[in-house]
């Protein structure tokens, strides 16, 4: 089993996309493949946007939602053979109406609560682990799409949700061994408590997913894609003769992200770390 992880700019529009799909692709002839992805580039900010303004009563959220509404169409048009085309896109429509349908009661009653605030976030992960999933199937490889919010359940903390570990694991055990497709794509991020209530996994969350996912299955292997060849000696847009580390230690890892390196959250890949999974940081536009 290996868990491979996409961020948002790796999913960012058709062409991203269709990277991840080629990549994903070569993996799974390789080993049983679980795909975590985050929402498109700049989705999660946006959904944030929408629901503060709804709070505020300014009707521009719609608007956003609008304009939201015609990324996701863009890329199921760009992305997918006619014949999967309106299926996709008319379910799409019907999410975004159940968004709008959210936000308006955020409107009326003034107030954006932070369930409310996890429940419009979870959009963007739903929304884009959708599409990919429907693109492998397009191309006739069988997938199967879970659900994060029926398998990873949290708890409140006292800095945000916490994961409940032991229910958790057994639901990712569970839908594993149920759904022997090679191909099981997850959206990352999102959560649900005990009473099926949406939540989210906070900063670094689709990474968590991902580690969460590698460490309940005793994955040989995490690997984080997204825009950068690795963790690097310095930022090679201050230092041009910065290099990518081959290899690190988590806890250099976690040294380098206290100093100012976002390759990784080193909260979010505690439970890869506890089982000693190697992580293995790579760029999605140069996957060589």
């Amino acid at each position: 089993m290996q868990v491979l992880k996409f961020g948002g700019s790796s999913v960012a529009d058709a062409a991203n996309i269709s990277n991840v799909v080629k990549i994903v692709r070569e993996s799974v002839k390789k080993d049983r493949t679980i795909l975590v992805a985050s929402a498109i580039g700049g989705c999660t900010d946006k959904l944030i946007e929408i629901g503060k303004l709804a709070a505020m009563q300014d009707e521009s959220y719609n608007k956003l939602i609008d304009k939201l509404e015609e990324r996701h169409q863009k890329i199921i048009w760009e992305l997918l053979p006619i014949d999967y085309q309106h299926a996709l896109s008319s379910k799409t429509k019907n999410t975004f109406n159940q968004l709008r349908e959210i936000c308006k009661g955020v409107f009326y009653l003034k107030e954006l609560s932070n369930s409310s605030l996890d429940l419009i976030m979870s959009f963007g992960e739903v929304l884009s682990t959708r599409i990919i999933s429907e693109r492998f199937s397009s191309m006739g490889i069988n997938n199967f799409w879970a659900d994060a919010r029926e398998i990873i359940k949290t708890e409140p903390g006292s800095s945000g949700n916490v994961v409940i570990k032991q229910i958790s694991y057994s639901n990712i055990k569970k839908t594993l061994s149920s759904n022997r497709q090679r191909l099981i794509i997850v959206p990352g991020f999102i959560a649900s408590d005990i009473l099926k209530r949406t939540t989210t996994l906070g900063r670094g969350g689709s990474d968590y997913t991902a580690a969460l996912l590698a460490e309940a299955t005793d994955a040989r292997e995490l690997q984080i894609w997204s825009d950068v060849n690795g963790m690097m000696t310095a930022d090679p847009r201050i230092v041009p003769e910065a290099i990518t580390i081959r290899h690190i230690s988590y806890k250099e890892a976690q040294e380098l992200s206290h100093f100012g390196a976002k390759v990784i959250y080193p909260p979010t890949i505690q439970p890869a770390v506890s089982k000693g999974i190697p992580i293995v940081v790579k760029n999605t536009f140069d996957p060589e």
